[in-house]
Parts: structure tokens; C-alpha cells; sequence
């Protein structure tokens, strides 16, 4: 089988939609399509919980999305590893913090508080603590 390995398109979706509807195995349509029997059948379970239900519309908007909103990135989604690699980028494990000078330390908590986070709605510390005591926005630059 010459398998082609990329997106599901709308007209693949619906012959899909026709094939549950026609009473075909997911291996019937698969072969229709030139597509492995388990693109089917995730394609279906990811989009309903029973294969009769199967909308080609609906299923496409689902994917629309999730391609807008793209994969989480590991560094948002882990706080603990953004933490551990953000002090690994200034301070290797193992630093004497005896022997590095006090500009560096504050030079890097400098880098390191303003910078924006996601918990703060992409504002650094400092934007969010000025909104929280003056109760104004702060224009982003363009």
C-alpha cells in the first residue's frame, strides 16, 4: 500500500463520515483513502465516542483548531524545568556563589525578573506589580 502520510483533508473526512454511515469496517474506508486502518480509526475515536456520531464537519473545525493552538511547549507547560534551566543558564550546578561577584548576581536576577511570564498574562513582574498598584494597563510597544 503506498501510504501517504499527511493531514486528513475535509474530503477525506467526509468520505469517512459516508463510509461509518454505509456500515464499512475502518479497514474498508482506510483502503478507500490509501491510508493506514488505525488514521481512521484515531481519526474517529479522537473526535466522538461512538463511530456513528462521526461529523466530517465538526471533526474538521476540531483540527483547525488544535493546529492553530499548536503542541504546548515543555518549558510553558513544566514549571519546574523552566526553573531548573533558567538557573542552570546563569549559575551551573556546583557554582561557589562565594566567588562570583555581586554585580553578576543581580545582573542575572535583573534577566531573570524581566522576562514575561505566562502565569503573569505575558507581563514581566515589574508590569504586573505597576497595573496592580496604579490600576492601569501598561501600552505594549509596537
Amino acid at each position: 500500500m503506498n501510504t501517504s502520510y499527511t493531514r486528513l483533508t475535509l474530503a477525506d473526512r467526509e468520505q469517512i463520515s459516508q463510509g461509518i454511515y454505509a456500515f464499512e469496517t475502518f479497514a474498508a474506508i482506510a483502503r478507500r483513502l490509501n491510508r493506514p486502518t488505525s488514521a481512521v480509526s484515531n481519526e474517529v475515536w479522537r473526535n466522538v465516542k461512538y463511530s456513528w456520531c462521526y461529523r466530517a464537519e465538526k471533526a474538521q473545525e476540531r483540527s483547525n483548531e488544535k493546529k492553530k493552538k499548536g503542541r504546548p511547549k515543555k518549558l510553558d507547560t513544566n514549571d519546574a524545568l523552566r526553573r531548573y534551566v533558567y538557573e542552570k543558564q546563569y549559575f551551573p550546578k556546583g557554582t561557589d556563589f562565594r566567588e562570583i561577584q555581586i554585580s553578576n548576581i543581580k545582573e542575572a536576577e535583573r534577566r531573570l525578573n524581566s522576562r514575561p511570564r505566562k502565569v503573569l498574562d505575558y507581563y514581566t513582574p515589574s508590569e504586573k506589580f505597576y497595573q496592580l498598584v496604579t490600576g492601569r494597563k501598561i501600552a505594549l510597544e509596537t
